[in-house]
C-alpha cells in the first residue's frame, strides 16, 4: 500500500517507514556503532540521501523518512554521477560498504550523501537532487558517527544535516531531509555543503468561516455563540512537530500528515432588551489572548507554539515560523494574542435591543490519517468586538460596532 502524498508547490511529499540496510560498521571494533539505511522509493518519490543512525536497530516500521517527487514541474532531477568519499576497506566490518557524494546537474542541488552496499557507485535512481529555488542553507547539528577504532584504511565522520532556525519569507517552510554529509577527516564539513529543502506551505482558506459577525434580527436574546467554523488550515508532515520515531504517528504512516487548524466563531458578551424610555448601559470584563499556561500545554501536546511573542511556530527538531499562514506578520497582529482583561460597555437606546459579540478563536492539531485531535484545542477570545441593535436606525450602534471590527481586522485578518 502506498502512503498518502501531499503537494507543496512543485513537489509531492510523503513519509515512509520502509528501508533497505546499505551498510553498518558491525564487526569493525569501532568505538561507536552506526548503520546506514536507504528509504525505499514510492513510485516517482525518492529520498534525498541515505539515513545514518547510531546503533544497529532496524528502523523499518519504527521511524519515518522523507520522500519527495515532482508535481507538474521539473523540480527534481537525478544526479549525473557520484564521487566516492569513503570505503570501509581494512575495517573488518561484517559488510562491505562505501559512501558517495552525488553530483547534481546545473541549477540543482544534492542534499545528502548516499551509501552503497559494496564498493560500486549507487544507482542514479537512488535519490533526487532538488531545483535550486527549493533549497536553503542548512546546518550540521550532530556528529552521528566516525570510524575511530575501526582500523580502516580511510578516515570518515558522519554529520547530520538540519534546516537552520531562521525566518523565511511568504509561505516558505524548511523540511528536514533525513540526510547526512560525510568528511574524510574528523572535523565538520564546510558549512556550504549543508543544504535543506525549502517548500511552499500555504494556508488553505475556507470560504465563509466565521468572518461575518452576527446581527440582531429581533428583540429576542440570541444564542450564546455562533457555530465554530474552520477558517484556515496548514498541512505538514508529522516530522515537523514530532520525532521521526513517534510511535503513534508511525502507526498511521499511510497518511503521515497533520493539519494545524484555526477555527472561529462569535460569542455573546452582552445583550439588553431596553423596554424603558431612556438609554441603558451595561458592562462586562472579558479576558482576551493566550495565557502562558495555555501556550505551554498546547506546545507540549502538539509541537506547535502559539503566543504573543512568536505568533505561530512549529517547535520540532527545528523551530519554524508560520507567520504568513496565520497572518501574524506584524507586532500589532501578534499583540492580539497577548493576555489582557478588557472592559466592554454596551449602551442600548430606548425601545431597542442591542448585543455585543466577541471574536473567538480555537487552534487545533488534527491527524489526517484518522481525524483524531491531538491533545486539546487552544481556545481564546480576541480583542475584536461587533455591536448590533434592533431595530437598526440612525442611532445605529451597529455601525460603530462594525467600524471597530473593520479597524481590528486590519491587524488580524480573520
Amino acid at each position: 500500500m502506498t502512503n498518502q502524498t501531499h503537494p507543496y508547490g512543485p513537489l509531492l511529499v510523503t513519509l515512509t517507514t520502509a528501508y533497505d540496510l546499505r551498510w553498518s560498521d558491525k564487526g569493525s571494533g569501532g568505538k561507536k556503532d552506526a548503520s546506514f539505511w536507504h528509504a525505499k522509493s514510492q513510485g516517482d518519490l525518492r529520498p534525498l540521501g541515505t539515513v545514518a543512525l547510531q546503533g544497529y536497530d532496524d528502523p523499518n516500521n519504527r521511524r519515518a523518512a522523507l520522500l519527495i517527487g515532482p508535481h507538474g514541474q521539473a523540480s527534481v532531477a537525478p544526479p549525473i554521477r557520484y564521487d566516492q568519499v569513503y570505503n570501509d576497506k581494512g575495517t573488518g566490518s561484517n559488510r562491505d560498504g562505501s559512501i558517495w557524494r552525488p553530483v547534481a546537474p546545473a541549477s540543482y542541488h544534492a542534499l545528502g550523501d548516499v551509501v552503497a552496499a559494496g564498493y560500486n557507485a549507487p544507482s542514479l535512481d537512488d535519490i533526487w537532487c532538488v531545483r535550486s529555488d527549493l533549497v536553503t542553507a542548512g546546518k550540521f547539528s550532530d556528529l552521528v558517527w566516525d570510524d575511530h577504532g575501526t582500523g580502516g584504511d580511510n578516515d570518515v565522520s558522519i554529520w547530520d544535516v538540519q534546516p537552520r532556525d531562521a525566518h523565511f519569507e511568504a509561505d516558505k517552510v524548511p523540511f528536514s531531509g533525513d540526510t547526512f554529509i560525510s568528511a574524510n577527516n574528523y572535523s565538520a564539513p564546510n558549512n556550504a555543503l549543508a543544504k535543506a529543502l525549502l517548500v511552499d506551505v500555504p494556508a488553505h482558506i475556507f470560504e465563509g468561516g466565521s468572518r461575518e459577525a452576527p446581527r440582531l434580527t429581533s428583540k429576542v436574546a440570541p444564542s450564546a455563540s455562533t457555530a465554530l467554523e474552520l477558517d484556515r488550515s496548514v498541512v505538514i508532515p508529522f516530522t515537523c512537530v514530532f520525532p521521526a520515531n513517534d510511535q503513534t504517528s508511525v502507526d498511521l504512516i499511510f497518511n503521515p500528515f497533520i493539519s494545524i487548524e484555526q477555527w472561529g466563531n462569535w460569542t455573546l458578551a452582552l445583550f439588553d432588551n431596553n423596554t424603558v424610555s431612556v438609554k441603558q448601559s451595561s458592562s462586562q470584563e472579558i479576558t482576551t489572548g493566550i495565557t502562558n499556561s495555555q501556550t505551554e500545554t498546547f506546545e507540549h501536546s502538539t509541537g506547535v507554539k502559539i503566543s504573543a511573542e512568536v505568533g505561530v511556530e512549529l517547535v520540532g527538531k527545528v523551530t519554524t515560523e508560520l507567520y504568513y499562514q496565520f497572518t501574524y506578520t506584524t507586532s500589532a497582529s501578534t499583540e492580539t494574542l497577548r493576555s489582557q482583561t478588557i472592559t466592554h460597555t454596551l449602551t442600548t437606546p430606548p425601545q431597542h435591543a442591542a448585543a455585543l459579540w466577541v471574536k473567538h478563536l480555537a487552534y487545533r492539531a488534527v491527524r489526517l490519517a484518522d481525524g483524531s485531535i491531538i491533545g486539546q484545542d487552544l481556545p481564546f477570545d480576541l480583542p475584536v468586538t461587533s455591536r448590533s441593535q434592533f431595530p437598526e436606525d440612525e442611532l445605529g450602534g451597529c455601525l460603530c460596532g462594525m467600524k471597530l471590527q473593520a479597524e481590528q481586522s486590519k491587524l488580524y485578518r480573520f
